[in-house]
């Protein structure tokens, strides 16, 4: 089953190769308390697997959530759409200077594509210039 270009935007935002979380792992990854993630669990809000333990009378509740359950709630809760996203950053980075951009992108580990600008005696073919 292929994933929309949407879970695949929200897929960076989880470790790569893990399947489960605990609410900790959670917790951590959404910035708030594991008590938030107890609470989206109960309420519905973040489907999970709950179990139960007894230890000296007491009853414990241990969670864990899959990472299919954590790209649906990180898509029904985002209040953007990815192409909002990368519309937002192109923007931001088409109103910076060259020698920003690129030190934005090296300091992002990208490779930095030079610039083109038309070259007149090549029949209006494009011509790199400038350095990365």
């Amino acid at each position: 089953m292929k994933k929309s270009s949407a879970a695949t935007h929200f897929e960076v935002l989880l470790p790569e190769g893990q399947k489960w979380f605990t609410t900790r792992e959670v917790a951590d990854m959404l910035g708030r308390t594991p008590q938030f993630v107890r609470d989206c669990y109960e309420s519905g809000r973040l489907p999970g697997h709950r179990f139960t333990s007894y230890v000296k009378g007491r009853t414990r509740y241990t969670y864990q959530f899959h990472r299919d359950t954590m790209l649906l709630f990180l898509l029904e809760t985002a209040n953007y759409e990815p192409e909002d996203f990368a519309d937002r950053l192109v923007a931001l980075l088409t109103n910076r200077s060259t020698a920003e951009s690129q030190a934005i992108f090296r300091k992002a580990g990208v490779l930095v594509a030079p610039k083109t600008q038309p070259d007149s005696g090549r029949g209006g073919r494009l011509r790199a210039t400038g350095t990365c």
